[in-house]
């Protein structure tokens, strides 16, 4: 897999810095709702760890203590409350880290808190542009606000979100002129986010549970761009976990293939891994950890063979993972091990302007990431529909000598579904890929030989893609499908 491939399906997980930080701050309360709290304590403190605490507050209470954006006292939704505030002896020390104010405001519904929070975006939105003018780094109705100052020397950055029956406010600031806003500022920001997040969890008796995935089985990735990456050596699995990563117990850590539970197995094979110095772990704050292994291409149905798979095929893989309070996850794939063909982008020329280049551009790759295989390999499109029902109207692109030599053609459905090699099976050994670490990009008419006629463009519209890999040594075919379009020549 070339570099760029392995970054971008990297990042369909990993959400770091601003992108990253607002996704977790934009992750709505569920909908359960909690009483309001008065169990507030001055050790609830210890959920915002700093290096200097000021003030400390709480009043289990409730009472009319909310103060609004306009500094309007609200005296009908009554709350209770807890208050942090940290910082430095000096205000040149200040740091998003160290100069640090929470207030957690409990109401007695959460719709109560939602109704609240409302009136102060209201209230920003009327008194921001000529009295404050905070720029807006993320809002969205119902759900939060963040709004910050980046002037050099008096940084500050602010959060205003509800919470299940809460409204939660944190502050940040910084006089640092190293620590930039939206790097630095948001990462923490996302950082204090979650620990209020927990605190209010804890309160309520909710527990976040953690999740843990393959990264190259994220949604928007093909299926087989995990025989791809594991072909070419690396297995990487994401854990997070909304409470926080620390909350993950990996102790818990369960691989089960087939039902059969291989973890004792996994766990060998990851040792002998990290003593070989092949894997990497990643911290994500405050949610996300990552681990990458490092596989030898070529011990992968050998010493590095994690899912011990005794034979090609497609194989129910299930990973499950707990927390330190006792909640568990599991999730569930389908993963094929063997030959495959994995296209990472197809697209008609003919869609872009000028419109007038009559080709078909694909990045593709095929290998064998289980055991050495005879195999056949196939490329189709046909129909918007699953490709069982194809019955005709759709074409094959194959590599055959004897009409063009050496050129990748489509081929009408006359001659059948007819695999890309078609004058004989090919050999592929286990961790082979072609190319080395990388893809080719290939170019293919968008004219389709059809038996006994002349040329013929491809109608234009949406098609099915579908790409397989046959063991015939195993009889196992992986077939995967995406959804493309052809467009007309202009």
């Amino acid at each position: 897999m070339s570099t760029a491939r392995a970054v971008a399906a990297l990042a369909l997980v990993v959400r770091w810095a601003c992108a990253w930080s607002l996704s977790i701050a934009l992750v709505p309360a569920l909908a359960a709702e909690c009483a309001q709290i008065t169990s507030w304590s001055n050790q609830d403190a210890t959920y915002f760890p700093v290096e200097r605490s000021t003030r400390i507050e709480r009043n289990n209470t409730p009472g009319p203590y909310y103060f609004d954006l306009d500094n309007v006292q609200e005296k009908s939704l009554l709350a209770t409350y807890f208050l942090l505030v940290a910082s430095p002896a000096k205000t040149a020390d200040q740091r998003f880290a160290n100069a640090v104010s929470v207030t957690v405001m409990s109401f007695g519904s959460q719709s109560d808190a939602t109704t609240m929070f409302q009136r102060e975006v209201a209230n920003f939105n009327n008194i921001n542009p000529y009295r404050w003018n905070y720029k807006v780094l993320g809002a969205a109705e119902g759900q939060q606000m963040i709004y910050y100052d980046d002037t050099p020397g008096e940084q500050d950055i602010h959060y205003l979100a509800p919470w299940h029956n809460t409204i939660i406010q944190i502050t940040l600031k910084s006089a640092s002129s190293s620590e930039d806003m939206l790097s630095t500022g948001v990462t923490r920001l996302a950082e204090r986010i979650a620990q209020a997040h927990a605190l209010v969890n804890d309160k309520c008796h909710i527990n976040n549970l953690p999740s843990i995935g393959l990264v190259s089985m994220a949604p928007g990735l093909p299926t087989s761009a995990f025989q791809s990456t594991m072909a070419n050596g690396e297995l990487v699995f994401s854990a997070q976990d909304l409470d926080g990563s620390a909350q993950i117990d990996w102790s818990t850590f369960r691989l089960f293939v087939a039902g059969v539970d291989k973890t004792a197995h996994a766990l060998t094979v990851l040792n002998r891994l990290a003593e070989a110095g092949r894997v990497d772990y990643s911290e994500y704050p405050p949610n996300q950890v990552v681990y990458r292994l490092r596989l030898d291409r070529y011990k992968l149905m050998g010493e590095h063979n994690f899912f011990n798979i005794p034979w090609n095929g497609t194989w129910p893989v299930d990973l499950k993972l707990c927390d330190r309070k006792g909640g568990c996850s599991t999730t569930h794939y389908q993963l094929d091990f063997g030959p495959y063909i994995d296209i990472s982008a197809f697209e008609d020329l003919r869609c872009k302007p000028p419109g007038d280049d009559p080709r078909t551009r694909l990045k593709l790759s095929l290998g064998n990431n289980g055991w050495s295989a005879r195999a056949n390999i196939y490329v189709a499109l046909g129909p918007n529909e699953s490709w069982k029902t194809w019955l005709s109207a759709y074409w094959t692109l194959s590599l055959v000598e004897p009409i063009t030599q050496n050129v990748l053609q489509w081929f009408g459905d006359g001659f059948g579904i007819v695999p890309v090699f078609v004058t004989a099976p090919i050999d592929l050994p286990s961790a082979l890929t072609v190319p080395d670490h990388d893809e080719l990009e290939i170019f293919v008419s968008t004219l389709a030989n059809m038996r006994g006629a002349p040329p013929a463009s491809l109608p234009s519209g949406p098609y099915t893609l579908a790409t397989g890999a046959i063991d015939l040594d195993q009889g196992s075919l992986a077939v995967h499908t995406q959804q493309v379009r052809l467009c007309a020549s202009r």
